[in-house]
């Protein structure tokens, strides 16, 4: 959701994004299930390097990671671990969310003050 009161200035990389389906009805417990629409949208840059590199499970598989940090300033409070990001036309599962509180505006607003968000993601 867009935050009235920050800039989007340098957030160019617009970033759709599925919720989990935990609707105890549909899906078994041990099953993850998505929405099949996306949940919303942000607008993002990275903030740290994209990274490759290899996982060696149990010394009998050898997986390839890309992990990538985003930083948006945009309203995600929604936006959960191991939520569906499509960012650059490839899909990425979130790993971490981390929220930096706007300190000014909690001087004035108790309640909506805004936060930047920094999501890595794991694909």
């Amino acid at each position: 959701m867009i935050d009235l009161w920050t800039s989007r200035r340098d957030t160019f990389i617009e970033c759709e994004y599925w919720s989990q389906n935990e609707d105890e009805d549909i899906v078994n417990l041990n099953e993850i299930q998505y929405l099949k629409n996306p949940t919303g949208i942000f607008y993002a840059k990275e903030s740290n390097a994209y990274l490759e590199d290899d996982s060696d499970i149990n010394n009998t598989f050898l997986v390839q990671n890309n992990t990538v940090t985003l930083m948006t300033r945009d309203n995600i409070s929604d936006l959960k671990r191991r939520d569906l990001v499509r960012y650059e036309g490839k899909m990425y599962m979130v790993t971490s969310i981390s929220k930096v509180k706007n300190r000014n505006q909690m001087q004035y607003l108790r309640h909506n003050y805004s936060c930047t968000y920094y999501i890595n993601l794991r694909g």
